[in-house]
C-alpha cells in the first residue's frame, strides 16, 4: 500500500499527530542545519504542556514514537537518531509527559567513534533505542537553570578550557 493510502486509512488522531510530528521534525532539522545545538536544545527543553487544553488530545508516548519514526522518513536527512530524539522530546514535553533527552558516545577498535541520541520515558528508550549499554551518557547541560548558576559554571569551564588549550608565555 502506497503511503498516502496509508496516511489516508489512519484515525483522524494519528492524521493528526502525524502531521504535527511532520512539522516538528521539519523545524527540528531546520534548527540543526540553521542554529547550535545548544540553543536548540534550550528551546526543546523549555516547553510545557498546554494543560488543560491539550488533555483531550494527549498522544501517548508510544504513539508519539511512532509518529516521529514515520514523519523523520519524509524530511530531508532527519531520518537519523539526533532529529528524531529532540523531535519526541519536544513532542513528549508539550503533552505533558517527562521524558529525557539522551546523548551517548562510543569508541571501540572496530567501529571507531560514534554517537548517538535517544530519549526515554519512565526509564525505557522510547526511541533511538538498540544497544544503548555500549553509549557513555554526556551530561547534556540543562538549559532550564538559573542564569546566575548557568552564567557562573560557563565562565569556570571557559577558563579552564582556555588555560588548557594556551601554551604558557614562558614556553613560547
Amino acid at each position: 500500500m502506497n503511503p498516502f493510502r496509508k496516511f489516508l486509512s489512519l484515525t483522524i488522531a494519528d492524521k493528526a499527530l502525524l502531521l504535527r510530528a511532520w512539522l516538528v521534525v521539519a523545524m527540528i532539522q531546520l534548527g540543526l542545519w540553521t542554529i547550535s545545538f545548544k540553543r536548540l536544545h534550550g528551546f526543546v527543553s523549555r516547553q510545557r504542556s498546554h494543560g488543560h487544553r491539550r488533555r483531550r488530545l494527549r498522544s501517548d508516548p508510544v504513539r508519539i514514537a511512532w509518529a516521529v519514526t514515520i514523519a523523520s522518513r519524509y524530511v530531508p536527512r532527519a531520518d537519523v537518531c539526533l532529529p528524531r530524539a529532540l523531535a519526541t522530546y519536544y513532542l513528549l514535553r508539550r503533552n505533558g509527559y517527562d521524558g529525557h533527552f539522551r546523548l551517548g558516545v562510543a569508541c571501540d577498535e572496530q567501529d571507531g567513534f560514534k554517537a548517538h541520541a535517544w530519549v526515554e520515558c519512565d526509564g525505557k528508550p522510547i526511541v533511538g533505542d538498540g544497544n544503548l549499554e555500549q553509549f557513555n551518557c554526556l551530561e547534556v547541560p540543562d538549559p532550564n537553570r538559573s542564569a546566575k548558576d548557568s552564567s557562573a559554571s560557563d565562565h569556570d569551564d571557559s577558563s579552564q578550557t582556555l588555560a588548557k588549550s594556551r601554551p604558557n608565555a614562558a614556553e613560547s
